[in-house]
């Protein structure tokens, strides 16, 4: 799941966030699904512009409280990507994202993140990795792809979500229709991976 914005970075997050520093310095960056701008407070100030997008706006709240520099937050939806005017920017990245898009909507997805990079992007994934001691029950669905994990709230309350926990076969599998180069690291507790979007 997504870093805390108090907590101490792991060696492997580090090695996360020095690779995403490497492809965000002195570039446009388009991230999705920032969250409360963990990962967006080390892309931002190094790179040119970073826009910071969002389903929700109690995050990008979050993520504007911090004032970070370059960053331009915007309530949009990952699937459209409708309010980012552009189509050059030259690096994107997801951290936490991908294993919520419905098998259903891959392409779809894909296809408008990609739309607003310029031709050989660098892009930048990560998510998690099934760890076997994980409490949050998990299962699939015959009429669907996916499968789903149930989420318990502190208040008590628990909600459905799609959660794919991917091999780094299916991975390349995936994004080998829109990808080169692709460069998988594979070692609980997440997987990261970086790729060329293709010309």
């Amino acid at each position: 799941m997504a870093q805390r914005l108090t907590t101490e970075p792991s060696a492997q997050v580090r090695e996360i966030i020095a690779a995403l520093e490497a492809c965000a310095k002195n570039r446009t960056v388009l991230e999705i699904a920032c969250g409360p701008g963990y990962w967006t407070r080390h892309v931002a100030p190094l790179a040119h512009k970073n826009i910071a997008t969002d389903y929700s706006e109690e995050m990008l709240g979050f993520a504007r409280a911090q004032q970070l520099p370059n960053a331009c937050f915007i309530h949009d939806d990952a699937y459209q990507l409708k309010k980012v005017d552009t189509d050059d920017l030259e690096f994107g990245f997801a951290m936490h994202w991908v294993s919520h898009i419905p098998m259903a909507r891959w392409a779809e997805f894909f296809r408008a993140f990609h739309a607003r990079l310029k031709p050989g992007a660098k892009v930048l994934l990560a998510d998690d990795i099934h760890r076997p001691n994980d409490t949050d029950p998990y299962y699939s669905k015959l009429e669907t792809r996916d499968s789903f994990e149930i989420r318990h709230l502190p208040d008590g309350s628990s909600y459905e979500i799609v959660k794919t926990y991917f091999t780094p076969e299916q991975l390349h599998a995936l994004l080998h229709p829109y990808a080169e180069n692709i460069d998988i690291h594979f070692e609980r507790p997440r997987w990261w991976l970086t790729y060329d979007v293709k010309k």
